[in-house]
């Protein structure tokens, strides 16, 4: 237990003082067109509307944040949800901006 608790509060701390700009500039550099997915009751994307997630994650892909999920075994376990939530959502709002950009200038 006490490893599962050092494992989630170093994840939720990482998260915490990661930038998901700088992140997402880095993984378009190295075409990395994944999305971030968190586990809850199911694998959500968030900030990408829900009747595209399943088109994207087929085309795209979705790398999922550790330790996130539906089943929280100690409190911390809250705590890098929220984090994992409000970092996926901005990195996926920026990754969907520039998909959606690169595919308005390949049909004009």
């Amino acid at each position: 237990m006490k490893q599962l608790q050092q494992e989630v509060l170093a994840e939720t701390q990482r998260l915490r003082n990661a930038s998901p700009e700088q992140d997402f500039a880095q993984a378009w550099a190295e075409k990395n067109t994944r999305f971030v997915g968190v586990k809850g009751v199911g694998l959500e994307l968030p900030g990408v509307p829900h009747n595209r997630v399943s088109k994207l994650i087929n085309r795209y892909g979705v790398g999922q944040v550790v330790g996130t999920g539906d089943v929280l075994s100690i409190p911390e376990q809250a705590d890098l949800q929220g984090a994992a939530f409000n970092y996926a959502t901005r990195y996926n709002q920026l990754l969907l901006a520039k998909l959606d950009e690169q595919t308005a200038a390949q049909t004009n």
